[in-house]
């Protein structure tokens, strides 16, 4: 498909969509930014699957969310809102009659949430120790019978 065809599309559609009242549950700062994280969501989910925006699936979805959006520099409360907003652009393209399965992957889109916080995060999340820690006079783990102290944990 032709790059210059496909990114006027993008385009439009986004720019329709920015300018819909649907945007307005959004709070002001997402709406601000709206037009460059949707086409970026876009560009890239068509990019990646060498496909028109009307052809986008959960792969190319996956992609631009999680690769296109990313590279947005926004604050944090937009970023926790951009997942919803690629939702609802998509919800809206499946209500425009532009693609067929826009709910479905809105509700895909929806679901990667965790993973795209996970990117935008400024700070990693926290190792947590899957158990309890070992106490020097808890039972030793190997299983002898011992105090910790007086087994493995004297090596």
């Amino acid at each position: 498909m032709a790059d210059a065809f496909r990114s006027e599309r993008i385009a439009n559609w986004v720019a329709e969509y920015v300018h819909s009242d649907r945007l307005l549950r959004f709070a002001a700062p997402t709406r601000e930014r709206a037009e460059r994280i949707l086409a970026a969501f876009l560009t890239t989910a068509c990019r990646h699957g060498d496909c028109g925006p009307e052809d986008i699936d959960e792969a190319e979805a996956k992609a631009g969310l999680l690769e296109g959006t990313t590279t947005e520099a926004v604050p944090e409360t937009v970023a926790r809102q951009v997942p919803e907003l690629c939702a609802d652009f998509l919800r809206w393209l499946r209500d425009e009659g532009r693609h067929g399965k826009g709910r479905t992957l809105a509700a895909f889109v929806v679901a990667l949430s965790p993973a795209h916080r996970e990117r935008v995060s400024p700070s990693p999340t926290p190792y947590r120790r899957p158990g309890s820690k070992i106490r020097p006079n808890d039972p030793c783990f190997c299983g002898s019978g011992k105090k910790y102290k007086r087994c493995c944990g004297n090596r």
